[in-house]
C-alpha cells in the first residue's frame, strides 16, 4: 500500500467522525459545544494521523495515476453531492417530502449530511481505485 493510498484511508477513517455527529443528532439535539468538539476532534485526528504517516513512511510525490484516481473520486463525490443538494432544494422549495416541515437548522444539517456522504463517497471511490490498480 503506497503513501497516497494510506493518506486516503486516514482521511476516510477520520471523516467517519461525522457519523458520530449524525448519530448524536438523530437521538437528540446537538449543542454548539458538542459540534465544536467534533470539529476539533476531526482536526486533531487529521493532524496526528497524517503526521504519523509522514514520519513513519517515505512520502511519495503524486504521479499521473494518483491525480487520475483523485479526479475520478471527485467526479463521483460531486455527483452524490449534487443529488443530495437537489433533493434538499426541491423538497424545501416546493414544500414536498420530509424536509418541508423542518426548521432551518434541520435543513442545514441535511445539507451537511449531503456534504459528508459526498466526501465519504469520494474517498471510498479513491480507495477502490487504488485497490483495483494495485
Amino acid at each position: 500500500m503506497g503513501y497516497q493510498e494510506k493518506r486516503v484511508w486516514i482521511l476516510f477513517g477520520t471523516q467517519l467522525l461525522y457519523a458520530a455527529y449524525f448519530w448524536m443528532l438523530r437521538h437528540r439535539q446537538v449543542h454548539l459545544v458538542e459540534t465544536l468538539y467534533l470539529v476539533l476532534g476531526l482536526i486533531v485526528a487529521q493532524i496526528v494521523l497524517q503526521s504519523l504517516l509522514a514520519l513513519t513512511s517515505n512520502p511519495e510525490w503524486r504521479d499521473e495515476r494518483d491525480r487520475a484516481i483523485e479526479s475520478r473520486g471527485y467526479r463521483v463525490g460531486y455527483s452524490v453531492l449534487l443529488a443530495g443538494l437537489m433533493v434538499t432544494i426541491a423538497s424545501t422549495a416546493h414544500h414536498l417530502g420530509f424536509l418541508a416541515a423542518l426548521s432551518a437548522a434541520a435543513v442545514i444539517n441535511t445539507l451537511l449530511f449531503a456534504i459528508a456522504v459526498a466526501e465519504l463517497t469520494k474517498l471510498a471511490t479513491q480507495m477502490a481505485l487504488y485497490r483495483r490498480t494495485a
